[in-house]
């Protein structure tokens, strides 16, 4: 038996609309799939606790600090979606005969210690995709998915993709959480450890625009974002791995007498990654480079202060190498761990530093400590320690984290 309750706050209409179609879209696929004799599936993590964010130094690139801008920014607070990102979602499986299945996912973020909704207030902003899925050829999926990075890199690191600076999101821009709207996807059934993994995107942000001609002489299509996305992943035994490649295909309108024309940039990242269980003790490592442009820079830049390297923006001439590495090791009936990730600016343009720039290499250093009070339930305690951050020679930041999560 289902039971719904409606709670809602004088004067909060905008809420009561969220709430009552959230609730609606549910009990929809609830009997929807109830009629279609499909299984379906509740689930979702909440990881909240508190923390201490850190950020200090002076905002300029320019090596005798003449343009300088001290700062430095604090914060003992709350924080959700550390180690995991809070969720809920919905999922189901319709077995239409003949080994082929029709699945759906919708999962939506939010935040605990407010309760509202992340991704920029979508409903269901991490993931909303319908697919075909078939024993022997795989699964292809329609919608808003991660990125094959985003799936596979797990590996880089000790702490995963993990949260602020903790974690190879820190580092590698094209696998932090990245998601592409409008997507096609396409993965491989596991054979001998090996897995596939391939999709493009029409525009990686908002529907994508039409093929139109404006007055001016500029086409709509421009500003879609296109995207291909690619990884193999081996999972067998202690040891597994993945390669990843990333494209984007950006373009900037560009006057050329009086009509505009599109002139396109892309933006490539790949990357490796490995761990081997030894059993004593894990060890992990993360390699890649990024090329003209950046994905996902949320965790590059500091809090409060501006951040120099936009997230999906072409920088032509831009290049960035990565590096990761890490252990974990059993402790106390909990899992200790170590990692290390470096971001190496082997060429970052004037139009992001300005003129007489000096560059450092960011290093993140992070620590971290998991205990399981059950098969649902962690205690975690995270602190991360990073230098040069985003790339500035004088940019700190310290984070420490007390926190838990639970899955249902």
């Amino acid at each position: 038996m289902l039971h719904v309750f409606f709670i809602y706050h004088e004067g909060e209409e905008e809420l009561k609309t969220r709430n009552k179609t959230a609730v609606s879209t549910a009990l929809f696929l609830l009997m929807a799939s109830s009629a279609a004799h499909a299984s379906i599936t509740l689930y979702g993590i909440l990881d909240t606790g508190v923390g201490y964010d850190m950020n200090k130094g002076n905002s300029s690139y320019s090596r005798d600090r003449t343009d300088a801008t001290e700062f430095k920014t604090s914060r003992l607070g709350p924080n959700s979606g550390v180690h995991f990102g809070s969720r809920w979602g919905i999922r189901g499986t319709e077995d239409l005969g003949n080994g082929l299945q029709a699945k759906f996912v919708l999962e939506s973020g939010f935040d605990v210690p407010t309760g509202q909704s992340i991704q920029g207030g979508r409903l269901f902003g991490r993931q909303a995709t319908l697919g075909l899925a078939g024993e022997d050829w795989g699964q292809v999926d329609f919608g808003l998915k991660n990125n094959m990075p985003t799936e596979y890199f797990s590996m880089a690191h000790p702490l995963g993709g993990g949260g602020g600076i903790v974690g190879f999101g820190s580092t590698f821009s094209v696998a932090n959480t990245v998601r592409y709207d409008n997507q096609i996807q396409y993965q491989s059934p596991t054979l001998n450890g090996f897995q596939f993994g391939i999709g493009y995107s029409f525009n990686i942000n908002g529907k994508q625009q039409w093929d139109s001609e404006r007055p001016d002489g500029t086409n709509s299509k421009d500003s879609n974002i296109r995207a291909v996305t690619t990884g193999l992943r081996y999972n067998n035994g202690p040891l597994s791995a993945a390669l990843v490649y990333d494209q984007l295909h950006i373009n900037k309108q560009s006057a050329s007498g009086s009509r505009p024309a599109a002139d396109s940039t892309r933006v490539s990242a790949w990357a490796g990654a490995a761990s081997y269980d030894f059993d004593v003790v894990k060890v992990f490592a993360g390699i890649g480079q990024t090329r003209d442009g950046l994905f996902a820079t949320q965790v590059f830049g500091l809090s409060n202060v501006t951040n120099p390297l936009p997230s999906f923006a072409a920088v032509p001439g831009l290049r960035i190498n990565s590096y990761s590495f890490g252990v974990t090791t059993p402790l106390a009936g909990g899992r200790f761990s170590l990692g290390w990730n470096m971001a190496d600016p082997r060429n970052l343009p004037e139009s992001i530093t300005g003129p007489n720039a000096q560059t450092k290499r960011q290093h993140v250093y992070s620590v971290g400590y998991q205990y399981d009070l059950s098969k649902r339930t962690m205690v975690y305690v995270y602190g991360g320690y990073a230098k040069n951050l985003t790339f500035l020679p004088d940019a700190r930041a310290t984070q420490l984290y007390v926190a838990f999560n639970h899955k249902f």
